[in-house]
């Protein structure tokens, strides 16, 4: 195989590694127990928009509805899980046609997220198990050290972003990965009721301080691994 090819093969691990690491913790944090983990939070924010007609939603009732949107998301109900949920005390739709269309946006995106982290950790996998095979360590140390020191510095410039100024970064999150508007509700929806700004935030730096983390010991054992090459051949 030509220079040229070990070079692409190398720069596609090296693409590989974030994507799995971020979309991998971002799976992890579409589960249940962080639902649970957000809502026994002593500081966790109380119901207070409370719509015309309305009531202020307990913590019971706000964790199980919660816990729907999140199956819309990831579970095989899909929107079901939303069209069905009604307020204990009134019996009414406890989400709207503008939240049910938003979430069906966002169960679109997340398993187009799944696809690209399957496909991701396939190419990490066989570039790396491949570049591992060939004489030296080099060719698979260099491009995991290169991917750890570019996502790292990108995390810190964009950590720095989220704290100074969390709500431009949700906006343009959001505009990213939806169409415009689609994703603005009032805020007495019940999805904004269920997860506020807080929660979002937690997750933003949960996320972020497992991929830094993971990058860390990765970069760590790469550099160990080629470390005791060097060593051996002393």
């Amino acid at each position: 195989m030509s220079n040229r090819q070990i070079k692409i093969i190398q720069i596609v691990v090296a693409l590989a590694l974030p994507l799995v690491l971020l979309l991998g913790n971002v799976q992890l944090l579409a589960h249940e127990r962080f639902v649970h983990y957000e809502y026994g939070k002593a500081d966790f924010p109380d119901d207070t928009a409370v719509p015309w007609g309305g009531y202020s939603l307990q913590k019971a009732e706000r964790t199980a509805l919660a816990k729907r949107a999140l199956q819309s998301i990831i579970g095989p109900q899909g929107m079901q899980a939303l069209e069905e949920a009604r307020f204990q005390e009134t019996d009414e739709p406890a989400f709207n046609e503008r939240e049910i269309r938003h979430m069906r946006d966002v169960r679109l995106v997340f398993r187009r997220a799944q696809i690209v982290f399957w496909m991701a950790l396939a190419a990490l996998l066989g570039g790396g198990a491949w570049l591992g095979r060939r004489p030296g360590r080099e060719e698979v140390v260099r491009p995991l050290i290169t991917s750890v020191t570019a996502t790292l510095s990108l995390m810190l410039a964009l950590g720095l972003y989220v704290l100074l100024s969390f709500g431009s970064f949700f906006t343009q999150f959001h505009n990213v990965f939806f169409e415009s508007g689609t994703w603005r509700f009032r805020s007495d929806d019940t999805l904004i009721r269920l997860f506020p700004t807080d929660l979002w935030f937690d997750a933003a730096i949960i996320i972020a301080g497992l991929t830094v983390l993971e990058l860390l010991l990765v970069g760590a054992g790469a550099w160990w691994w080629g470390r005791r090459e060097i060593l051996a051949a002393d």
